[in-house]
């Protein structure tokens, strides 16, 4: 491995060869990390090359190598690797880096940068606003925020669940979501009837599955 780090660099070989060498490492190096013995700079550097990916079609394959290696190497400087994770889209990391170092606010904002799973936002922020005993004010004020600036996305999404969502965890921002909603009354409606008429609305729920 060491002397295939060597040979493969980035001068003599493109992208398209190089990310299989990082994808093999990071992949491998949790199950035989007594035998992979790798600095921190060249993992540094295959972490960088993962984020690097040079086609869509290897994006998956990409984050999930860099969950893999994420889980045995713990880059001093992960703060720095922020963007480069940005920029490549990787998404479940953002998460599981914002959730373990409570940065709610950036983890609520992940849910709608994230194309393919902003239906769970709504779970990410009953999560984050549930055991408000354990979050600063701070943390409550910053969630609150990014929830305030996507008031439209949120009632666009699904508007039951987002007047579900506001009337359990931050009440004070119905006025925001309503305002948020100027040109449709029929979401208004649906917002104000589920704020107002919670029981009718399970009941009607319940009798159309039924």
């Amino acid at each position: 491995i060491t002397i295939l780090l060597e040979v493969m660099n980035t001068n003599d070989f493109a992208i398209e060869d190089t990310i299989y060498l990082d994808m093999f490492i990071a992949r491998n190096l949790p199950k035989f990390s007594q035998y992979l013995l790798l600095s921190g700079t060249a993992l540094h550097k295959v972490l960088a090359g993962l984020c690097n990916y040079p086609g869509g079609d290897l994006a998956d394959d990409a984050q999930l190598s860099a969950e893999y290696l994420l889980s045995v190497y713990h880059p001093p400087d992960l703060e720095a690797l922020m963007p480069l994770f940005q920029k490549a889209g990787f998404y479940r990391v953002l998460k599981s880096v914002y959730k373990s170092d409570k940065q709610y606010n950036k983890l609520v904002q992940c849910y709608f940068d994230d194309p393919e799973d902003r239906e769970d936002v709504f779970d990410c922020i009953a999560n984050c606003l549930r055991l408000r005993s354990g979050l600063t004010k701070r943390q409550i004020r910053d969630v609150q925020e990014v929830i305030e600036a996507h008031a439209s996305d949120l009632v666009h999404l699904d508007a039951v669940k987002a007047a579900q969502a506001i009337e359990a965890y931050a009440p004070n921002l119905h006025q925001k979501f309503l305002e948020s909603l100027p040109d449709d009354s029929e979401l208004q409606y649906i917002y104000l009837n589920t704020v107002f008429e919670p029981k009718s609305k399970d009941a009607e729920d319940l009798k159309y599955r039924s």
